[in-house]
């Protein structure tokens, strides 16, 4: 398990592998606003997001060490670096757990043989809410909250211009005070085009033009020359 993360320069590198997963998740057509959010409790994290849910292929590829059942989807793109999305977290928990779908699961960064993660079946967490997605991620006593937190307030807000899916992220931590961080992207409500991004109190106008363009490098490699 180790040689995978060996690419990962920061413990910290786990919170966007966690973005990115949301914004390739599929959500309910009855979702207006897709959204993620971080929670941050003693010695422990909690990631809720209103996807679909986890299906049992999910829970297979997360399994198995080397594979992604998200390695590419049409127009959404891929998970995080090298494919490994969810299993980041190992980077800052040996034992992180998912509820979602009526699947609960922990998992262990001890597991044997090496090339797969083996789970165990363990009761709801008291801690969920009607999220369809819950993580919950004990910490490792050797990192620091502090770092943790540096990280979250460091979510630049338009992260969200630059994703498919997701419109919101918050997050929330207490220390002698409860914080909370939101970024909130909108459609304008008359210009076309036009998007407000809220961040707390603050608000801003973003025009987005896209279009495909051809170049020689792809993310996964070289792109095939035109005909």
């Amino acid at each position: 398990i180790n040689a995978e993360y060996m690419g990962y320069t920061s413990d910290a590198h786990f919170v966007l592998e966690l973005v990115q997963n949301a914004d390739d998740n599929q959500y309910p057509e009855s979702t207006a606003e897709p959204a993620l959010e971080f929670q941050l409790l003693d010695n422990c994290l909690l990631v809720r997001n209103n996807e679909v849910g986890f299906q049992a292929h999910h829970i297979r590829a997360i399994c198995d060490v080397g594979r992604s059942t998200k390695e590419r989807q049409g127009g959404g793109g891929y998970i995080g670096q090298k494919g490994i999305g969810f299993k980041s977290v190992f980077r800052v928990t040996d034992t992180p757990e998912i509820h979602s779908n009526g699947f609960h699961l922990r998992f262990s960064s001890q597991s044997e043989p090496v090339r797969y993660i083996v789970p165990e079946a363990i009761p709801p967490s008291p801690l969920l809410t009607d999220w369809a997605t819950h993580i919950l991620i004990p910490l490792k006593p050797t990192l620091a909250t502090d770092t943790l937190v540096c990280q979250f307030e460091e979510l630049h807000p338009t992260l969200l211009l630059f994703l498919h899916r997701l419109r919101r992220i918050r997050v929330t931590y207490t220390d002698t005070h409860t914080h909370t961080q939101e970024i909130r992207l909108a459609p304008h409500p008359s210009i076309p085009n036009m998007v407000t991004l809220h961040s707390n109190q603050e608000q801003c106008d973003w025009y987005l033009a896209r279009r495909a363009v051809l170049g020689p490098i792809g993310r996964d490699g070289p792109l095939p020359s035109p005909t």
